[in-house]
């Protein structure tokens, strides 16, 4: 009459709905854990940008106040920079101040996110030198 069900293998519909739940669960993980290393990867990218624009800028203005090339205006400089290409997403500022030790002075050079009323920060680099003149 009517054969068996029992005696042939294969999956019930219960145990496909849990493998699919568990492999469901499993990829949601996985997309969570790839989104967070791109933005990982995307941050890193952003801050190792920010630091190498402040140590070429600490160095500049280093070299422009002790005389080894000629002042340049930041604002024109900057824009220079975002028509070069070379960090189009980030701004900086740069100043020098007098310390309370005689002919030292701190170098600060601080980059930001461009654009907006108060961008955020990313990273500021600063720099204590002894110079054998006044600025």
């Amino acid at each position: 009459m009517m054969a068996s069900v029992r005696g042939r293998g294969g999956f019930t519909l219960l145990e496909i709905v849990v493998a699919m739940g568990v492999l469901a669960i499993a990829m949601g993980t996985l997309l969570a854990t790839l989104n967070k290393t791109i933005y990982s990867v995307a941050d890193s990218a952003r801050m190792t940008a920010a630091v190498t624009l402040a140590r070429e800028e600490m160095e500049r203005y280093r070299l422009e106040k002790t005389g080894f090339i000629t002042v340049v205006d930041a604002v024109e400089e900057e824009d220079a920079m975002r028509k070069n290409g070379l960090y189009p997403e980030l701004a900086f500022t740069r100043k020098i101040s007098q310390t309370a030790i005689p002919k030292a002075f701190e170098l600060v050079v601080t980059v930001y996110k461009a654009g907006g009323e108060n961008p955020p920060e990313l990273f500021t680099l600063r720099q204590y030198v002894k110079l054998n003149y006044e600025i």
